[in-house]
């Protein structure tokens, strides 16, 4: 069972992934997150997709707050 402390959000890597692969062919190579969104699996979500989906990580900016 997930919490607000533990989101399960696996049912939306394909989405992100889908996602931040048309938005990297298009141009865009900047991605903004911060780990109060999802209790920073947005960020572990969007680190896995530029993996997974071999993006060249030189060319993109991958940006972040901190929030206590």
């Amino acid at each position: 069972m997930s919490s607000l402390r533990e989101p399960r959000l696996e049912f939306l890597s394909p989405l992100l992934s889908s996602c931040a692969l048309q938005s990297y062919e298009h141009g865009v190579n900047t991605f903004d997150t911060a780990n109060i969104y999802s209790n920073g699996i947005s960020e572990v979500y969007l680190g896995r997709a530029i993996k997974a989906l071999n993006l060249p990580r030189e060319e993109i900016v991958v940006m972040t707050k901190v929030c206590d």
